[in-house]
């Protein structure tokens, strides 16, 4: 172990005699990144994005889970013991394996659990899931000779679900092996302060300096990659990205605070500031690119808000005008007409149209057809949702059972922007499956890890048929 792990570990469980029935756990990605092998640079921030949820799904309120280096998490449980934290920790990177893979190799899923010897030595204990799970099957056999009551503890397994331990290896639809999760029982016995880590608690969720990253898009009507959308970007502890207004909290809340509207402002502007920058440079090198800035709804909505930004925007160069969009994030349902209608006109002198964010299923669009918006853009679930589409980490056979509803949805999307001349933008097209989708609903635009991933420069305008997109992914793919 590093010092550093070691004096954190050690901070924790010099205080653990106040957490009832308390473990520390090292939930590490290594073995998928071992499987996954060349793969894993291109699909390590969805693998994470994937993990913290599920982390998020299975974790009583009370516990504490922060990255630790690269790819390893230290959950602080407030009350599950060694045993059943161990499985717990073990099923998450089973469902893992099997969500990205198609199945999951038990003998190469191994979690740590870090304890204090009685000489006072810290030490880091492993657990291989085959193990553990003949363990579970072992002492069920035991506990069925017994007679003993379903729903009673194993010994060694205070704070498990009810059923014994095997059942935290069951799906909630109690089919063995099948992904899904059974609800921790409620615990006694007193509850967990988090002063108890604070200097654990202290890294989580720390973003570093913000960044303009730029993501290309393909014209599917053109055939090029003549675009590039702008994107703010902070990277936590442990080198996981955060995009976008993910980065400002409680942003998806109903209400903002002015703390919140004020941060959703200066990130705008620091995306123009920087992202103009860039293509100042780029211009005087005859690099030529279209480029589509973010602007949120709360930027605009307020008029003081709504003037500062545009204050800045019109000191954007008159030469560079011609090449830039806005991308409007957040407009709330039910935004009237004129008010849209008011958003577009303020940024007309400043760029040559503005998309708007929509969800994805049935919507009338005549709102923004009559505001005067170019466009419409939506992002498929498998941006930040691993399980909705299929991707190429799919093992033969796997369900997506969402995959359907998102291809029926998304060709609603298709046909009302069709209907009313708006020029649509997808992203989150990872893999040749979801263009395929997109080919069959006539996107006009279309951006994902298939196209390109985030850079710090864009490019300047390239052609690149559906051909060679399509040969290009496969070569990368090792297919």
């Amino acid at each position: 172990m590093s010092d550093d792990l070691q004096n954190r570990l050690s901070t924790i469980l010099e205080r653990q005699a106040r957490i009832c029935a308390g473990t520390v756990q090292l939930l590490g990605l290594e073995s998928l990144r071992d499987r996954l092998g060349p793969r894993w640079p291109a699909v390590r921030d969805r693998v994470h994005q994937l993990t913290e949820r599920l982390l998020k799904q299975s974790l009583d309120p009370a516990d504490i889970v922060f990255p630790y280096g690269t790819d390893t998490y230290l959950v602080v449980f407030a009350r599950l013991d060694e045993r059943a934290a161990s499985l717990l920790c073990a099923r998450i990177l089973q469902d893992l394996q099997r969500l990205l893979l198609g199945d999951a190799d038990a003998a190469t899923i191994v979690v740590r659990t870090a304890v204090r010897q009685v000489s006072g030595d810290l030490v880091v204990r492993p657990h291989r899931l085959s193990d553990m799970m003949a363990d579970a099957a072992a002492d069920d056999a035991a506990g069925e000779s017994d007679a003993k009551p379903e729903g009673a503890d194993h010994q060694g397994t205070a704070g498990a679900p009810p059923g014994g331990r095997a059942a935290s290896l069951t799906g909630a639809g109690g089919t063995p092996g099948e992904p899904g999760w059974v609800p921790l029982a409620a615990q006694g016995g007193g509850t967990f302060r988090q002063d108890d880590v604070t200097a654990a608690w202290a890294a989580r969720g720390q973003l570093g300096p913000l960044e303009i990253v730029y993501r290309p898009v393909w014209d599917a009507i053109h055939q090029s990659v003549s675009l590039y959308v702008a994107r703010g970007r902070r990277v936590r502890r442990g080198g996981q990205a955060v995009y976008g207004y993910d980065t400002i909290p409680q942003t998806a809340a109903g209400s903002l605070s002015a703390e919140n509207l004020a941060a959703i402002l200066e990130l705008d502007e620091e995306t123009v500031r920087q992202a103009i920058a860039v293509y100042l440079d780029l211009y005087d090198s005859r690099f030529r690119f279209y480029l589509s800035l973010p602007v949120h709804y709360e930027t605009l909505a307020a008029m003081r808000r709504r003037r500062s930004y545009l204050a800045l925007a019109s000191r954007i160069p008159a030469h560079l005008v011609p090449f830039l969009s806005y991308h409007l994030v957040g407009l709330p349902a039910g935004t009237p007409t004129g008010r849209l209608a008011d958003f577009v006109t303020a940024l007309r002198p400043v760029g040559r149209g503005v998309t708007v964010e929509v969800r994805l299923g049935r919507q009338d669009m005549g709102i923004l057809e009559a505001a005067g918006v170019k466009g419409v853009g939506v992002v498929l679930p498998g941006v930040d949702d691993p399980l909705a589409l299929p991707t190429a980490l799919d093992g033969p056979g796997t369900e997506r059972p969402l995959a359907d509803r998102v291809a029926t949805d998304l060709g609603l999307v298709a046909a009302e922007a069709q209907r009313r001349r708006l020029k649509l933008y997808v992203e989150g097209v990872h893999t040749v499956e979801a263009e395929a989708l997109i080919d069959r609903v006539g996107a006009d635009f279309v951006a994902g890890d298939l196209i390109g991933g985030w850079t710090m420069t864009p490019r300047h305008i390239a052609r690149l048929t559906r051909v060679e997109l399509l040969a290009n992914s496969r070569q990368s793919s090792g297919a």
